[in-house]
């Protein structure tokens, strides 16, 4: 079984290959979010974006039996989305507005299987809980340029953990991929997979 990635993200391929698969090619998708129409519920905008990510690297591929896997995560708090910061100002403004507050994250994922054409998809919600944090903390935090490719403008799994009292759901859907609903997703869509992760025992 060959898989395929319909990301650019580190993170979501680095969560791909500790726990699904060690071998996977990474294709670029040919979509961009102002293609899909702006809607107020954020469960349905994240998984237009991902729909869209995924159908449009399809065409593409040969017909070897195949597995695409795409994504897409997004940031939501008082009824507004939030996606990758436009600059460092820009980050500085979304984590002063999350600051003391709650704020849910949507991971959209998306497969697709060429061995019995058949496409999943399916949204998972993370609540990450901020504590009040201060203006030097957040300057500093901006400085760094790796925000600038994260939804929110903040990584869970670096110096942002800083920031979080506690999370209500799954911490890698915050990073960008969903663990168990991606496992579950690709178990259903391909008969008798199983991850490439290993076990040891101590």
């Amino acid at each position: 079984m060959k898989f395929y990635l319909a990301t650019g993200s580190p993170r979501r391929q680095e969560i791909f290959r500790n726990f699904f698969s060690r071998e996977y090619t990474v294709i670029p998708h040919r979509f961009t979010e102002a293609d899909v129409p702006r809607v107020k519920n954020p469960v349905k905008m994240v998984k237009n974006i991902t729909q869209g990510k995924l159908q449009s690297v399809l065409l593409g591929l040969s017909a070897e039996p195949y597995t695409v896997v795409a994504a897409d995560t997004i940031v939501y708090y008082k009824h507004r989305v939030y996606g990758k910061p436009e600059n460092e100002e820009d980050a500085y403004r979304m984590l002063a507005d999350f600051s003391g507050h709650r704020i849910r994250v949507y991971t959209a994922v998306g497969v697709y299987s060429s061995q019995h054409s058949s496409m999943d998809f399916c949204v998972e919600k993370t609540i990450v809980h901020f504590r009040r944090i201060g203006e030097e903390e957040i300057k500093g935090y901006v400085r760094n340029p790796a925000i600038l490719d994260m939804a929110g403008g903040f990584g869970i799994q670096h110096a942002a953990a800083f920031f979080i009292k506690k999370i209500d759901g799954d911490f890698f859907n915050v990073v960008g991929l969903p663990v168990f609903r991606t496992y579950r997703m690709l178990q259903n869509i391909i008969p008798g997979w199983k991850p490439d992760a290993t076990f040891s025992e101590r």
